[in-house]
């Protein structure tokens, strides 16, 4: 959820220098799961 508010948020730069990691971590815990599933 952080990452789409990330998109709408007008503060893209600041959110990401905070937030990057934690997007991240869930692009990854996703890929992986799915990987895991398939």
């Amino acid at each position: 959820m952080s990452c789409v508010k990330l998109m709408q948020s007008s503060d893209v730069l600041l959110f990401w220098k905070v937030n990057t990691r934690n997007c991240l971590l869930v692009i990854l815990s996703w890929l992986y799961y799915a990987f895991v599933i398939i």
